[in-house]
């Protein structure tokens, strides 16, 4: 048995002495566990993470799910649901016959049950009070001992989730701040249960009143983070109002090494997950991990001699910038000071999402994959992901099709994919529960082997690991679209073994010309894998190159199959025009020529085959086509000549399409301060850093061809929580009326329905996190309908208070947007997703004024485009 650890009597700054706060160990530790908890670390570049939420993951053992403090209610998101470790290990065979082999749980450690400032409880783990025990909430140590060791014995590794940047809430500093007495605003929380302070010492030493524990530093006594730019903020002060702890201290220092060794030791751990990095100091992660007593030296001992140590250092990149992975790489350490093996790719994580689920240029997920490579001591130990429990679902936004190639890139590229539960059951909520019962839980639970994601996972988790030209491979980005979606081309080769890689990001066929396959002349490429293509056979022409054409949404994987063949192509366009560089204002006449015979030939627009326009073919092998500018605003384009005949294209120019004259423009004002609801009763949350951003002071919409400008002026605009699309705490629901189209008219998750009896037939929700498209078709009053992997471009200007969204109606099939209703509304989500609740009462982070099941609406506004 693990000894916990108990509030010690080194209670005084001169007691308090690296010897004289450690816990007990017994000699016998590590020979007293039996053989298959302490195993030699795996080949990690091979493993494949299963991430589960033990809280939301499964119940196995009812009968701790209330410990009878009100902290257990299933049907709030912000309780305990149920999930225990016997769950977990109840569901091995599930997680193993997907394919994953590892595991990694949220944390497991005693924690706050309920913090009654933000009303909301402690069941994710991350709000430790008692880093030595297990929560009784989720089983104890001989369960998770038994966990360790039956992964094990299925030659799978254990996780285990370690939290060093702070504790639960017991203290927060209210009304103002002195940083020259932290007795002054100092207030203590006793109303937290099932314990007003942290039990396990050092961290019971948080009372800024006593002498002895100011003098004993182990926290830092600061309010909450105010300034996201300041680096003293953000490894100081306190992250969402928890206890941050004095990482510098060289007792706390120790007395972190000395429990999370305990527990590699107890229970035979073999990776940390570490969070909140970018919060901590990089000196103590040099100690804690590679001290001759740090981590490292502490699974060395065990027969770990190659302990994983990845951190969440949670940073985005905006498109085609790398600062993202600059900081990320820093917490890497260098050779002579090495910090963390590795850390969450979440760069990478945000342009997934941007790409596959938004409808984003495929270049801006080129640029990152080459970031990645570029920036990281070794990318090939990077944990690739596209969901986890403190982001919305993919599948919130984007389509099933988009979920399904975003798991293939990530089984394909470099590094270590994880998969977050229920990615293989298409769960849309972050912290929906898989287990009947639980939070959101669908009836029988989500635990269905047969399900066409959970075997469409099993293909991937196959296809990785067949070989190492995946996981150890070299990475080539060959072919991308810098324009728009569409092709996404990747090599990855090792030593002789070599595959191609194609995605169509777009939701109409794509033309894949020309991609330079690195293979010799006349390769023939069979396909190993593919979803929503049904091919047989490529071969590379005369120079390495591969064309051909992807059905919408289609992932392809090729490889040589030994064999080669000659494929003559008989006639090739090329375009005469000269395009490069140029900015075309106005219609443009395009001309060139042709070798050889060509029957069917066509313009093709950023790889576009639907939209291609047929070319009108001369005398003498001359072609000419009209090159059409309508859309407003300025965009860059990818020109190419196809024939369809012989397969061929002339090589893409680039050229800039710019239209600055809207044919359709519309401005509506909206009163100030009507951000009350429907009924004038409706209170924000009472949290200080809600404002007015809900409010709409004033709409102007420009059109031009395809294009729909929306920018709205809001009263308040702020980015305090560094969101990725650029603002919080407004979500915005837009509904779109059009033309001679029958739609629905409740509002989907709105509690509410389109005013004055109108229906839409295009929706869109955006907020911090989020912005996805959908149809009514299939909408109910809880989801929206079929999800659109085309979302608008989003525009924030801080300043001017001004957030804009820049639809293209070709995703829909609207010619343009003359005539069609815009109703627009707004509220505010959490950062994973969900709709705020309201409730009479309201709260901290709760509307107020009206019951839950009234229409979740703040402010909205009306208008319709001229016919």
């Amino acid at each position: 048995m693990m000894l916990p650890l108990r509030s010690m009597s080194c209670v005084g700054l001169l007691s308090m002495t690296l010897a004289g706060c450690q816990p007990a160990e017994r000699s016998d530790d590590i020979q007293a566990t039996p053989p298959q908890r302490q195993v030699p670390s795996p080949d990690w570049q091979r493993q494949i993470v299963y991430l589960a939420m033990v809280d939301r993951f499964d119940d196995g053992n009812p009968e701790n799910n209330d410990q009878g403090m009100g902290e257990y209610d299933p049907s709030e998101e912000s309780h305990f649901s149920g999930g225990d470790l016997q769950g977990v290990l109840n569901r091995l065979d599930y997680i193993q016959a997907l394919g994953a082999t590892t595991l990694w749980l949220t944390p497991v450690v005693a924690n706050q049950w309920w913090d009654e400032t933000h009303e909301y409880g402690g069941y994710h783990g991350y709000w430790a009070r008692d880093f030595t025990a297990i929560d009784e909430h989720f089983g104890d140590l001989d369960l998770y001992q038994q966990l360790s060791a039956s992964l094990h014995q299925r030659d799978m590794y254990l996780v285990q989730d370690v939290v060093v940047n702070h504790t639960g809430n017991f203290f927060s500093y209210e009304g103002g701040y002195s940083a020259d007495d932290p007795t002054a605003y100092f207030v203590r929380h006793t109303a937290p249960f099932p314990t007003s302070a942290p039990t396990s010492a050092p961290f019971d030493l948080n009372d800024a009143n006593d002498p002895q524990h100011r003098a004993a530093a182990i926290y830092h006594w600061t309010p909450e983070v105010n300034d996201i730019d300041s680096q003293q903020q953000e490894f100081t002060y306190q992250l969402g109002d928890l206890d941050d702890i004095n990482t510098t201290n060289p007792v706390v220092i120790d007395a972190f090494k000395r429990i999370y060794g305990h527990w590699i030791k107890t229970v035979g751990i073999d990776a940390f997950r570490m969070d909140t990095v970018k919060y901590v100091e990089h000196d103590f992660w040099h100690h804690f991990v590679h001290d001759s007593d740090g981590i490292l030296a502490t699974a060395k001992a065990t027969g770990r001699d190659d302990f994983w140590t990845v951190g969440e250092v949670k940073m985005i990149s905006a498109p085609m910038d790398d600062s993202g992975e600059r900081k990320i790489a820093r917490f890497l350490g260098s050779p002579e000071k090495p910090e963390l093996q590795s850390a969450f790719a979440f760069p990478l994580q945000e342009s997934i999402k941007r790409v596959f689920a938004e409808g984003r240029p495929t270049g801006w997920l080129g640029y990152r994959l080459q970031q990645q490579m570029l920036h990281y001591r070794d990318p090939y130990r990077m944990a690739n992901f596209i969901d986890n429990h403190d982001v919305p679902r993919l599948l919130s936004v984007g389509s099933t099709a988009a979920m399904r190639q975003a798991l293939a890139f990530i089984m394909t590229i470099p590094g270590i994919p994880v998969i977050y539960m229920g990615n293989e059951q298409d769960l849309h909520d972050s912290r929906q529960a898989m287990f009947d019962g639980g939070y959101l839980a669908a009836k029988g639970g989500s635990f269905d082997p047969h399900s066409a994601m959970y075997r469409y996972v099993q293909s991937l988790t196959r296809l990785r690991l067949q070989g190492d030209v995946f996981t150890h491979g070299d990475l080539s980005v060959i072919a991308v679209n810098d324009n728009a979606s569409g092709l996404l081309a990747l090599r990855r080769s090792l030593q002789d073994d070599t595959r191609i890689i194609l995605f169509n990001t777009a939701e109409h066929t794509t033309l894949a010309a020309n991609v330079p396959s690195g293979l010799p002349p006349h390769t023939v490429l069979k396909p190993i894998w593919q979803d929503g293509a049904a091919v047989e056979a490529f071969t590379v022409d005369e120079q390495g190159l591969l064309s051909l054409q992807l059905p919408p949404r289609s992932t392809l994987v090729l490889a040589p199959d030994g064999r080669s063949e000659v494929a003559s192509v008989s006639g090739r366009p090329v375009l005469d025009t000269k395009l490069d560089g140029q900015v075309l204002t106005q219609d443009t006449l395009l001309t060139g020529h042709y070798a050889g015979d060509i029957d069917q030939l066509s313009l093709v627009i950023d790889g576009n085959l639907d939209t291609a326009i047929q070319v009108a073919s001369l005398s003498d092998r001359r072609w000419q086509v009209l090159l059409p500018v309508t859309d407003l605003g300025r965009h860059q384009r990818s020109i190419q000549l196809f024939a369809a005949d012989t397969g061929s294209a002339s090589e893409a120019v680039q050229a800039t399409l710019a239209k600055q004259t809207p044919t359709l423009h519309l401005s509506v004002a909206d009163p100030l301060d009507d951000d009350h609801g429907p009924t004038g009763n409706y209170r924000a949350p009472t949290d200080p850093t809600f404002s007015s951003q809900m409010d709409i002071e004033h709409i102007e919409v420009h059109s031009a061809g395809q294009i729909l400008q929306l920018t709205v002026t809001m009263q308040s605009v702020t980015d305090m929580w560094i969101a990725t699309n650029g603002f919080d705490h407004v979500a915005f629901s837009v509904f779109f009326d059009l033309p001679n189209q029958q739609g629905v008219s409740v509002l989907p998750g709105l509690n509410a329905t389109m005013p004055e009896g109108r229906d839409w037939e295009l929706g869109h929700t955006l907020y911090g996190w989020g912005n996805g498209v959908f149809t009514a078709h299939g909408a109910t009053a809880q989801q929206p309908g079929k999800r659109l992997g085309n979302a608008p471009q989003v525009d924030v200007s801080l300043d001017k208070r001004q957030i804009t969204m820049t639809y293209s109606s070709a995703a829909v099939g609207l010619p343009d947007w003359r005539g069609v209703g815009v109703y627009l509304t707004t509220w505010d989500k959490t950062g994973e997703g969900g709709n705020r609740p309201i409730t009479p009462e309201g709260g901290v982070w709760d509307f107020g004024g009206a019951p839950a099941t009234a229409p979740r609406i703040m402010d909205e506004a009306w208008l319709k485009l001229p016919e």
